[in-house]
């Protein structure tokens, strides 16, 4: 597939890397929520922070705070790609998913903070990325922030299994940290495609506040029932999911508060090839 070029601008942490030592963010931050107050948080982020979600002990034991070094060095790569939906080709800006509060700076806190994530084999410069950012940018109304974890993305397929799951512990930990410093809860929105459907998902179960609204779209069929870190419509308050290749790999599943199968759900779909997507970034299905 084509790539289409595109110019970033990375905003990087100090130098020496931030480390956060309030020790209430050394711990998981859905266990101080209960504890914490944000003072110059909206109501509803202090709400959210102030009465903290019951959050699965297997989940917990899976995700390492902050602090730990192992766990940065993970995250180093992981970046958050602002939107300036301004003009036909939107600009873009690059923040490191450690500090997502430096995405308060351009927010329109006024508006929802719509974050894309991509799916298995994908970049940010790939065309069909491009193509749902721009069509999120088109009546520009929304921000618009795409989580780009392309270091991760491609390889073979069992290994970025495993690495999305990590993945989406850290974009629950940074979504925990911009309600911490301000951002509105009720103006979370995310959509996943693929793999990155299920990135959503890991988000959701790990917050201490419900994520109003996730959209899968053919959430990714293989290895995910296995484990059961799938997508499910426990995630978010409202959860809707588009399937158009269901038991290819796309799930079969009904998994959302409402489902919707374009043309029976299933490929090809109209004006679309009967192709297969390779298990590892070879070329070999």
């Amino acid at each position: 597939m084509k790539r289409r070029s595109r110019e970033l601008t990375y905003i990087h942490p100090p130098n020496p890397p931030l480390m956060i030592k309030d020790p209430r963010l050394l711990a998981a931050p859905w266990t101080y929520g209960a504890t914490t107050t944000a003072t110059t948080a909206s109501p509803a982020a202090a709400a959210a922070v102030a009465s903290p979600r019951a959050v699965s002990s297997t989940l917990l034991r899976r995700i390492a705070p902050w602090g730990n070094q192992t766990d940065l060095d993970f995250a180093t790569g992981v970046n958050l790609i602002y939107y300036k939906c301004n003009s036909e080709i939107p600009a873009t800006i690059a923040y490191p998913i450690t500090v997502p509060q430096t995405l308060l700076n351009v927010l329109d806190t006024n508006k929802r903070v719509i974050f894309y994530i991509y799916g298995y084999l994908q970049y940010p410069e790939d065309s069909n990325v491009q193509l749902m950012m721009e069509a999120l940018c088109y009546e520009r109304t929304d921000n618009i922030v795409l989580l780009d974890w392309s270091k991760y993305s491609n390889g073979s397929y069992a290994s970025v299994f495993r690495d999305a799951e990590k993945v989406g512990s850290l974009f629950a930990r940074s979504l925990q940290l911009l309600v911490e410093s301000g951002l509105d809860v009720s103006k979370i929105y995310i959509i996943g495609h693929s793999l990155g459907a299920h990135i959503a998902g890991y988000a959701g179960k790990c917050n201490a506040f419900k994520i109003p609204r996730i959209t899968g779209l053919d959430p990714a069929n293989p290895l995910f029932y296995l484990p059961g870190c799938y997508l499910t419509s426990k995630d978010a308050e409202w959860l809707d999911v588009i399937h158009t290749d269901k038991g290819g790999y796309g799930t079969p599943t009904s998994m959302g508060t409402a489902d919707y199968y374009v043309n029976g759900g299933t490929r090809p779909q109209p004006g679309c090839q009967f192709l297969g997507v390779p298990l590892s970034n070879d070329g070999n299905n």
